[in-house]
């Protein structure tokens, strides 16, 4: 996880940026995998953090396909693409770990499981890796939402695959990621507080 967000935090390039995040994501699933046979919430913060992490990864994917790779070129999309920014926020607060989005459920989940199995110093260690992830993922939120030079962002991401793939095809991902990440989130606090 540290090695991950730590990696993250120098990239300019937005999909290694979050390829470096998904090495850090990766650690959380391991809080499951080492309370399995111990915590019954094992299996299924495992499989709420998998739905979720598939989710609000899609979605920040989808939309760096269509804004480009680097961080540059998100300059002012957030004031520019109004609906797209806040999906974008979401994605990233998700995958920080904030309420009540599904990377919050996931994690909240992983950490009972990983405290249930006795491994509370492992909890605190994944709890300040998500406070260090919030540093990694307000390296894109904030360039969003600042002044822009138009020349700087009018063309995404040159020569890249990325900018191959037709808009019209990935704005349905990065929606349907976005009603998923608050859908998890909103509906596995719901069922929590009957189950308590």
């Amino acid at each position: 996880m540290t090695y991950g967000y730590l990696a993250a935090l120098v990239q300019n390039n937005v999909v290694r940026l979050l390829a470096y995040s998904s090495v850090a994501q990766a650690g959380y699933f391991l809080l499951g995998i080492v309370a399995v046979g111990t915590s019954s919430l094992a299996f299924e913060s495992i499989i709420v953090f998998a739905a979720a992490y598939a989710a609000m990864n899609l979605g920040a994917f989808a939309v760096v396909m269509t804004t480009g790779r680097t961080l540059d070129t998100f300059s002012g999309t957030g004031r520019k693409k109004v609906v797209m920014g806040v999906a974008m926020v979401v994605f990233l607060l998700s995958l920080a770990g904030i309420p009540p989005l599904a990377g919050f459920v996931g994690k909240f989940m992983l950490f009972g499981a990983a405290m249930d199995a006795g491994f509370t110093w492992l909890t605190v260690v994944a709890i300040l890796n998500s406070v260090l992830s919030l540093a990694v993922y307000l390296r894109i939120v904030i360039p969003m939402y600042q002044q822009h030079n138009d020349a700087a962002t009018s063309t995404p991401a040159s020569t890249s695959a990325l900018t191959l793939t037709p808009i019209s095809l990935v704005k349905p991902v990065w929606i349907i990621a976005f009603v998923f990440t608050l859908g998890i989130g909103l509906g596995a606090q719901v069922l929590l507080g009957q189950i308590n």
